[in-house]
């Protein structure tokens, strides 16, 4: 996989990010997949924002790194989590981590309740996320 997001602020500020990330499952049946994962970005801003006010910003950033990936279920089942755990080196910052992942458990046949998560162990530079939700599909 391959992206490409830039960012324009109102304040004429920019940010601009390249990345790649590839996996591989060497384990790969029906309802559950474990393999490596390697993950790249560059990115290129107007001006250093490292202490996060209003947003993180910086001038030339380069990390990479490798984990592991794991999914347990599929679109149909019941249950289904997709999760990754990666360990990354940067230009300039110390090594940090990522634990990512998406849990959905179907209560009934249209209704789910999901969990997204996001954490990093860098203690700037990104923003963690935890989101928890009931879907309803009309069908």
């Amino acid at each position: 996989m391959f992206s490409i997001k830039g960012d324009y602020y109102t304040d004429s500020q920019y940010y601009a990010t390249g990345g790649t990330r590839l996996e591989y499952n060497l384990i790969n049946l029906d309802k559950f997949k474990l393999g490596p994962l390697a993950e790249g970005a560059y990115a290129v801003g107007s001006e250093d924002r490292i202490n996060g006010f209003p947003y993180w910003l910086t001038e030339d950033r380069l990390y990479a790194g490798g984990g592991l990936l794991l999914q347990i279920g599929d679109n149909d089942s019941a249950f289904n989590l997709k999760s990754d755990f990666s360990i990354f080196a940067e230009q300039d910052e110390a090594t940090f981590q990522r634990y990512e992942g998406t849990l959905s458990y179907r209560i009934k046949n249209f209704t789910a309740i999901n969990l997204n998560y996001t954490y990093f162990t860098i203690y700037q530079l990104f923003s963690n996320a935890f989101q928890l939700g009931i879907q309803y599909n009309f069908k």
